[in-house]
C-alpha cells in the first residue's frame, strides 16, 4: 500500500510540474491570439529569432505559439513546426523563440517550444530577417 501510494505521489509530483500534457501521446500546438488582425498566410521563409528584433524593425505581434512533441526529437523538427504554423497565421519571423526538453508522452526529454509570430511590416526589413536566426 505505501509502495502504491510513493508511486501515486510521484506522478502527481512529476504532472504537476509539467506546463504541457504530461500524458501526451500526440504532438500538439497551442496558439494565444495576439491580435484581432488576420493575416493572409505567409508563403515565404520565416526566421526563427531567439531573443526581440532589433530596434528600428517594425512588426507587428500576431500569436504566442507553443509546440509540444509526444515523442524524442531535436530541436529543428520542433521548430519547423512551429514556423508552419507561424506560416499559417502570416508571421514572417519568431522571435523570443525557447525550446526545451521535459517530460511528456512516451518519454522524458520530449522537445516543446514557444514563440511569439510576428509580421515584419517593411519587405526591405524583412528580406534582411536571415542575418538574425534560422531560417525554415
Amino acid at each position: 500500500m505505501a509502495r502504491a501510494l510513493a508511486w501515486a505521489g510521484l506522478v502527481i509530483l512529476v504532472t504537476a510540474c509539467t506546463p504541457t500534457n504530461p500524458f501526451l501521446v500526440t504532438s500538439e500546438v497551442h496558439v494565444e491570439s495576439l491580435s484581432q488582425a488576420v493575416y493572409e498566410p505567409h508563403h515565404g521563409p520565416v526566421v526563427v529569432v531567439k531573443g526581440p528584433l532589433p530596434d528600428g524593425i517594425r512588426y507587428a505581434e500576431i500569436a504566442r505559439v507553443w509546440y509540444a512533441a509526444g515523442s524524442y526529437g531535436g530541436a529543428a523538427p520542433v521548430l519547423r513546426k512551429l514556423a508552419a504554423r507561424a506560416r499559417e497565421l502570416g508571421a514572417n519571423a519568431l522571435i523570443d523563440t525557447h525550446v526545451w526538453f521535459q517530460p511528456a508522452g512516451i518519454g522524458w526529454a520530449t522537445p516543446h517550444a514557444e514563440a511569439t509570430a510576428v509580421k515584419v511590416l517593411d519587405s526591405d526589413q524583412a528580406d534582411d530577417l536571415a542575418e538574425l536566426g534560422d531560417v525554415y
